[in-house]
């Protein structure tokens, strides 16, 4: 993993996932989707690194239909505003307006 975040893409990527009511509450699985998207910034980030960043410490490698649990992490993050692009089978970036 590399680089630290900048902090307008910082505010803004915050301001993407907060509720109404200011909280930024989400599942465990949304917000290590969104970390590591976040980290590496305008990188491709592979559908495996993200298993393995949000499944790694677990005993049996997360579950059986994990790629499919990223996916619909990404769906629910995009629909809370998250510029989030996909790059085919290559994985995807988080590429906030400059």
């Amino acid at each position: 993993m590399s680089g630290a975040l900048h902090v307008t893409s910082t505010k803004a990527f915050l301001a993407a996932l907060r509720y109404g009511n200011g909280s930024y509450h989400m599942p465990r699985l949304m917000l290590g989707v969104s970390t590591l998207l976040a980290v590496e910034r305008g990188r491709v980030v592979s559908t495996e690194q993200l298993i393995d960043w949000l499944y790694g410490d677990d005993l049996d490698g997360g579950p059986v239909f994990a790629r499919e649990c990223v996916a619909v992490a990404v769906l629910r993050l995009r629909a809370r505003g998250v510029p989030i692009k996909s790059h085919g089978w290559a994985g995807y970036s988080y590429e906030p307006a400059a």
